[in-house]
C-alpha cells in the first residue's frame, strides 16, 4: 500500500460505511448539533474526541461531504491494508514525526476536502478525555485551514473497548472554528506550542461535551475526569 494514496475515497465502500452509520443513527437515539458549522465547501479539519470504533461511522452522518480520516498505522495490516484506504483513511505512525502522513494531510486539504484527525491519537479506555498528541496537533496547525473541535458523547457506552454492542443515546456537537494566529508555522518544530494548542482544543471539546450531557443526557464511559 502506498502512503501517498489520492484523497479520493472508494465511493462504494465509503457509501456503505455512511449507510451503516445512518443505520446506527436510526437504532440509537442520536442528535447532531452545529452541523451548519462544517463549511459547505473548501478545506477544514475536524478534531473530535475518540470514544469508540464507531466514532467514524457516526461522524460520517454529521455532513453530506465525504470525510477523509487519519487512522493509526496498526490498522493497515493484513486485510486492513486493502480495506481502510477504501474507507477513505490513510495511516499515521503515532509518537513520531510521520512525513507521509503530513503529506497525505496536506494533499487532502489542498484538494479542498474535509480531514478528520483524532487529536487524542487513540480510543479512550474509560470514555474520559485524554491529552492531545503533539504530532496530531502539528499536522492540523500546519494546514492553516479552519480547525473545528467536535465533541462525541455516548459511543463509549454503545461499544466500549472489550465490550459488547448496546443501544444507547449518542450525541455529536461541532464547535466554532478555532484560530491560532501566528502559531501555525511555529508548531512545525515546537512541541510546546503544539501541546498548548492541543490543551486549548481539548478544553473546548470538554466544554462542548458537557453541554451535550446537559442538553441531551448522553453519557460517556466511567465516572472521572473529562
Amino acid at each position: 500500500m502506498s502512503d501517498f494514496a489520492p484523497p479520493t475515497p472508494g465511493w462504494v465502500f465509503y457509501a456503505v460505511t455512511r449507510a451503516t452509520g445512518l443505520l446506527g443513527y436510526t437504532l440509537c437515539p442520536m442528535r447532531i448539533f452545529g452541523a451548519d458549522r462544517i463549511p459547505w465547501d473548501g478545506p477544514a479539519v475536524l478534531l473530535p474526541n475518540h470514544e469508540s470504533y464507531l466514532d467514524p461511522l457516526f461522524l460520517a452522518c454529521a455532513t453530506w461531504r465525504p470525510i477523509r480520516f487519519m487512522a493509526k498505522r496498526e490498522l493497515f495490516r493484513g486485510f486492513g491494508s486493502w480495506l481502510f484506504p477504501r474507507l477513505n483513511c490513510f495511516p499515521v505512525s503515532r509518537g513520531q514525526a510521520d512525513v507521509p502522513a503530513y503529506r497525505n494531510a496536506a494533499r487532502t486539504l489542498a484538494a479542498k476536502k474535509l480531514l478528520c484527525i483524532f487529536p487524542e491519537g487513540t480510543r479512550s479506555e474509560t470514555g474520559c478525555l485524554q491529552r492531545a498528541q503533539a504530532g496530531a496537533i502539528s499536522i492540523a496547525l500546519r494546514a492553516e485551514v479552519p480547525l473545528l473541535p467536535v465533541a462525541i458523547s455516548g459511543t463509549w457506552s454503545v461499544l466500549p473497548p472489550h465490550g459488547k454492542l448496546k443501544l444507547r443515546p449518542v450525541a455529536i456537537k461541532i464547535g466554532r472554528p478555532m484560530v491560532f494566529p501566528g502559531l501555525n508555522r511555529k508548531a512545525r518544530g515546537d512541541r510546546q506550542v503544539a501541546d498548548r494548542v492541543g490543551a486549548c482544543i481539548m478544553e473546548e471539546i470538554a466544554r462542548l461535551r458537557s453541554q451535550l450531557e446537559a442538553e441531551f443526557g448522553s453519557r460517556s464511559g466511567q465516572p472521572g475526569r473529562s
